[in-house]
């Protein structure tokens, strides 16, 4: 129940911005500094457990400061008393009290948002999400590209269609399934389809502008806002949803790579991600963001991941309960998210900012906790180590669960909660690594794309089960694979038997041109080895062969390739 003291924000009143807020409740860049804490109320511990007050519950004080002017705004009044209780005023203090928190309806709309029934094919689903505009964008880049490098070499070049693009994608999705160490082999067994697939598409290098200056996601920036917008268009989470931070495995040379130890990958991309975590829908991804180094602002960058997503996913003021691991939770963060309706559920570090530090628990099953008059608890409960608690949805109330070898065992309530809430992003995860379409790459968005390919495939997979369907991934990926292989091929123009252009040039494409010699490259400009790129090694060489138009190392490389059993 709303208190009478926080009045009812209408449609059309303002709404207190998020950087004043968050700006004004922490000071530093970290949350997890060791800065002096507010100190605790001692008389605290000499209050009896007796049911509080209407007046202890509100969010908002009653001091005199806070008193309603007739010719102040609105949306001010409420947005100065609000703060007048943040974590960091007077006004918050941490009690001997249970908690009761701030209870909110739900008046969300999830479920699938585009035209889609239960008898839909993986293909229809999957097409809500890779639309005709991305693939007419990839086609249209890949040729521009094409026309404005190097327009003078005399290999031959056939524009790409958006049919060969879907093949192609779904052939990724059948490496993914069944390894191979070439694409090429990848087509073999599907009848009408040639041998070989060596043309590859490519997102542009060019943009207009300063682009490439401001935005460090340039190349792909088209390609993310497509899909992000068809990820929080297609399909709307349930009440809870989690956040959290994934890596994307890259060992190149990118500026904003990041090493984290706790991850498998260990260094890579990393990627914030809001997910559904319950239902059938469990793990789809609603709203992502690809961290691309430190932002400037008075926000911590744990708080600006949590409110950019859920802003950006329209999330805010619609009672969603949101679960966070202890990098986001902060007492700063789960109250602006009270102000904006929103439940949050989170394991704690207790050295952050406002946090009380008088729980205690000594024996296992032991449990502490605090609350505040804002319906914040901090609870604290011995397992094999001490687990700490925030949450602004739940009570210290401890409930009977079973464990794996069958006895029963006494945990509290949001602990519970957050093992099942937090599994969103993990199985998120899970489901896209089982069958990667993901390859070694020296260039960081060829890598970025097909992570963001398999996020839109486990998505369709996602709203394919939440239609009613029981299918798994595996056999979901195949009959999606097909399905895209064979509607599109026969739109691809037919080719001689054996398939298309080989890497390697053909004896005839040689004659009566220069002999192939050693020369230096124009310019002497640094250029790729071709021979050490297709293995996968980064070598730059000043020399070149002018028959065959390639880079090629002086020593080693320069015979291999002229040695082929095809070259004369």
């Amino acid at each position: 129940m709303e208190s009478p003291n926080h009045p009812e924000r209408g449609p059309r009143e303002p709404r207190p911005s998020t950087s004043t807020f968050l700006s004004e409740s922490s000071s530093s860049e970290d949350d997890d500094t060791g800065d002096e804490l507010i100190p605790n109320d001692d008389s605290a511990s000499d209050i009896d457990y007796e049911a509080p007050s209407d007046d202890d519950l509100d969010f908002v004080s009653h001091s005199l400061d806070s008193t309603f002017d007739s010719d102040e705004p609105l949306s001010v009044h409420v947005n100065k008393t609000w703060n007048s209780n943040a974590p960091g005023t007077p006004d918050f203090r941490w009690r001997r009290r249970e908690n009761v928190p701030r209870k909110y309806s739900f008046s969300g709309t999830p479920g699938v948002k585009v035209d889609l029934a239960e008898d839909s094919s993986p293909l229809a689903v999957y097409r809500e999400f890779i639309t005709d505009e991305l693939i007419d964008f990839i086609v249209e880049e890949t040729n521009r590209l094409r026309r404005r490098t190097r327009p003078d070499r005399r290999r031959r070049w056939t524009p790409i269609t958006s049919a060969e693009l879907h093949v192609y994608l779904g052939l990724r999705l059948l490496m993914g399934i069944n390894k191979k160490p070439r694409l090429a082999f990848t087509g073999r067994g599907i009848q009408g389809w040639p041998c070989q697939f060596s043309r590859r598409p490519c997102l542009a290098r060019e943009m207009r502008g300063n682009l490439k200056r401001m935005d460090r996601l340039w190349k792909l920036r088209e390609v993310i806002t497509i899909l992000g917008d068809r990820f929080r268009k297609v399909f709307t989470p349930d009440r809870h949803i989690s956040i959290d931070e994934s890596l994307w495995k890259f060992r190149g040379r990118l500026s904003f790579r990041t090493y984290n130890p706790s991850k498998r990958a260990r260094f890579g991309i990393k990627v914030y991600k809001l997910s559904a975590s319950d239902g059938p829908c469990a793990g789809y991804t609603a709203v992502f963001k690809i961290y691309t180094g430190k932002e400037q602002g008075s926000l911590p960058s744990s708080q600006k991941a949590v409110v950019d997503l859920m802003e950006e996913g329209d999330f805010f003021w619609k009672g969603y309960t949101v679960f966070v691991d202890n990098w986001y939770t902060s007492p700063v963060l789960f109250h602006f998210l009270q102000s904006r309706k929103t439940g949050a559920v989170g394991t704690v570090r207790l050295n952050r900012r406002h946090m009380t530090r008088d729980l205690k628990v000594r024996k296992r099953g032991d449990v502490d906790s605090r609350s505040s008059p804002t319906g914040m608890l901090a609870l604290s409960w011995m397992d094999v180590k001490q687990v700490n608690m925030l949450s602004t949805v739940h009570t210290s109330h401890t409930v009977e669960v079973l464990r794996r070898g069958g006895s029963m065992v006494s945990k509290p309530e949001c602990v519970v909660a957050y093992n099942d809430g937090m599994k969103g992003v993990d199985l998120g995860d899970q489901l896209a690594q089982s069958y990667p379409s993901v390859r070694r790459s020296l260039k960081w968005y060829k890598k970025i794309f097909f992570y963001i390919y398999d996020l839109a495939t486990v998505n369709s997979h996602s709203v394919y089960k939440y239609l009613g369907n029981r299918c798994e991934q595996i056999d979901f990926r195949l009959d999606l694979a097909m399905s895209i292989i064979n509607s599109f091929l026969p739109d691809i123009e037919p080719y001689s038997a054996r398939g298309r252009p080989s890497t390697l040039p053909s004896p005839s494409r040689f004659q009566g041109r220069t002999a192939h010699i050693v020369r230096e490259t124009p310019g002497r400009k640094y250029r790729r080895c071709f021979l050490c790129y297709r293995a996968g090694r980064r070598k730059m060489t000043r020399t070149v062969c002018p028959a065959c138009e390639v880079s090629l190392c002086t020593y080693g490389c320069f015979e291999k390739y002229h040695s082929q059993k095809h070259l004369t």
